[in-house]
């Protein structure tokens, strides 16, 4: 139990009588290191663990809760002093500001913790004078809260004092966390953790209700959840231009400023994202305003609702989205938007942008994004189908089953060759040449192999991404017929050097090419 616990009252916040002990969380917050830093959207636990670890702790602790009052520097020095243990020392009535701050903890009785909750308003000069006076004492320490980006983020802190963060994925629930608060076995939780990726807040709201991990519950316990972030969005006082552009934004996982411009129309959707970042519904990457993504939450609560408002631009916003995943080199994320709206053809082109990528990176999750397409259907694109027999074909028990559906494609494509476009002929025969060295007919390979050669080699619109690296490969394949199959799957090697095997040769220029039209090596 803390020594000494203050909160300007003497309090610390009340949570719920309800809340999941997290002793996890508690022995990561009792530490050496002079600041903690835990950042993470609302509904992610902060304040209650830092509750539970306030009241299990040796040391003192003294409670600031920030708020537009105290976030100038000075104001948060009176709050401070306000807050901290007076001393016997004389010159302590004498002094204001940061100079009786530190002196108040240097002189402090044994190991002193200032917790400061909500912290993203204070100013960065308040920010850089507290931790200026928290390393100054070696038995003093500070935890700082915040649901946003804030000075406590600055360049140059690190030089002030030893920081440690607590990111967002460690206040998620692990497995023996949710086990242990919903009562079910390690595979139940296991579950609920992939369904829910163990959300706090998500979590609390199963435990209350007392309901189980069936999906009926899981979708109970989210609509309590997006209950609470509408009222926050309401408080927020977001303008209509705002949020229709956040629910816009909100068809894919995550957007850079381009993609946030051609989904809402709007030149200025970088201070909605801005301003939603404030309130913590989303954030911007940490290596700069390269890419937003929205709370898992925030994003799920958003799309139910863009579907019930917007429901005929979903497809539209759809398509470009996987556009603008396939330019920032994420086919997965395209492929996933375009099965999302059963758009197999839009799932071609993804395909025919990515497919060293999809392959290479991404096979397993390309295996289990497609697994449930009806067969019927993929006979419609028969190169979605050898996408999905080429991800297969790796793996000793589906194996079988990727054959299967490389004979089925190819066999599907022939029928269809009249119908497609020169660059659509290219891609298909370089990926059926593949197909059918894969189920072991390697002279009809080399020969569709050199026909996608002749056909590109002929073609003025070579812009497809892939299929320069495919037809150096078709180049190979049909000057030697014994070339294997892996070397269409394998990513290559950088650098150059001496061509040692077939095997080596094909995975060298079989290297994956970008989005942007070019071929690159991975």
């Amino acid at each position: 139990m803390s020594a000494f616990v203050a909160q300007g009252d003497g309090h610390v916040p009340r949570v719920s009588a309800h809340a999941i002990s997290r002793p996890r969380l508690t022995a990561t917050l009792e530490t050496d290191t002079p600041l903690t830093l835990i950042r993470a959207a609302s509904g992610s636990g902060k304040t209650t663990a830092l509750v539970e670890w306030a009241s299990a702790t040796a040391s003192r602790v003294v409670w600031i809760t920030a708020s537009p009052a105290t976030a100038p520097s000075a104001a948060l020095a009176r709050a401070l002093l306000r807050a901290l243990p007076r001393t016997d020392v004389a010159h302590d009535l004498a002094e204001d500001g940061w100079p009786a701050v530190t002196s108040r903890l240097r002189h402090a009785e044994g190991p002193l913790v200032v917790v400061l909750d909500d912290a993203a308003p204070v100013d960065r000069e308040g920010v850089f004078a507290l931790c200026r006076a928290i390393a100054t004492t070696p038995r003093t320490r500070l935890i700082v809260a915040t649901n946003r980006p804030s000075p406590f983020d600055s360049e140059g802190l690190d030089l002030v004092i030893d920081t440690k963060v607590i990111a967002p994925s460690d206040l998620m629930f692990d497995t023996e966390e949710i086990s242990r608060a919903l009562g079910v076995d390690d595979d139940m939780a296991g579950e609920i953790r992939e369904a829910t990726a163990g959300f706090p807040a998500l979590i609390r709201a199963l435990a209350l209700r007392g309901a189980g991990a069936d999906a009926e519950s899981l979708r109970a316990a989210t609509t309590v959840i997006e209950d609470y972030l509408q009222d926050r969005l309401a408080e927020c006082a977001f303008d209509t231009q705002t949020l229709e552009g956040l629910l816009r934004i909100s068809v894919t996982d995550s957007v850079d400023l381009p993609l946030a411009v051609a989904l809402t129309r709007d030149p200025d959707i970088a201070k909605a994202l801005d301003q939603a970042e404030t309130f913590g519904f989303g954030r911007w990457s940490d290596d700069g305003r390269d890419t937003f993504a929205l709370t898992p939450l925030t994003r799920g609560m958003l799309r139910r609702e863009l579907r019930r408002s917007f429901p005929g631009e979903v497809a539209h916003l759809r398509r470009l989205a996987a556009e603008g995943a396939i330019r920032r080199d994420m086919p997965l994320e395209g492929l996933r938007l375009a099965l999302e709206d059963d758009d197999l053809r839009l799932a071609k082109h993804v395909t025919m942008s990515g497919w060293n990528r999809l392959l290479h990176r991404d096979r397993r999750a390309v295996a289990e994004l497609l697994a449930d397409v009806p067969v019927a259907r993929l006979k419609q694109e028969p190169l979605v189908a050898m996408l999905l027999g080429m991800s297969l074909k790796p793996s000793r028990l589906r194996r079988q089953r990727g054959l299967q559906l490389l004979r089925m494609a190819v066999a599907a494509a022939n029928s269809r060759r009249p119908t497609l476009s020169a660059t659509e002929r290219i891609f298909i025969w370089a990926a059926e040449s593949a197909s059918l060295r894969a189920i072991g007919r390697p002279e009809p390979a080399a020969q569709m192999a050199a026909r996608a050669l002749a056909l590109f080699q002929e073609t003025p619109d070579r812009n497809g991404s892939s299929t320069p690296a495919m037809c150096h490969s078709c180049a190979r394949t049909s000057a030697s017929p014994c070339t294997t199959a892996d070397s269409w799957t394998k990513p290559s090697r950088s650098g150059s050097g001496p061509r040692r095997s077939p095997r080596r040769t094909g995975a060298r220029t079989a290297s994956t090419a970008s989005a942007s039209s070019r071929v690159s090596t991975p």
